[in-house]
């Protein structure tokens, strides 16, 4: 009760923001969902979306891509939840 009465008075006085990164290896279908739920209720005033790039001698790059038309899929799927989200690629 309290956290909640806490929240909706904050929330009048900040806003929220958030970067999405669509593609990073490793991402599945359970973290796209995942994604979706968080977007769908946490109320971002604000939202960028970025396509993961692979770059060489990191970490993340030694590891299992994901196909870019699926990238793109799940960033367009994210798009329709979140009407104003940038779109950068």
């Amino acid at each position: 009760m309290f956290e909640k009465k806490s929240c909706s008075i904050l929330r009048d006085q900040i806003a929220l923001s958030t970067d999405i990164i669509v593609g990073f290896c490793g991402e599945e279908e359970e973290d796209h969902q995942g994604t979706l739920d968080l977007l769908r209720t946490a109320g971002y005033d604000q939202a960028f979306l970025f396509a993961y790039s692979k770059r060489d001698k990191t970490h993340a790059a030694r590891h299992l891509q994901v196909l870019h038309r699926i990238a793109r899929q799940n960033g367009e799927g994210i798009r329709g939840v979140f009407q104003f989200l940038p779109l950068y690629w």
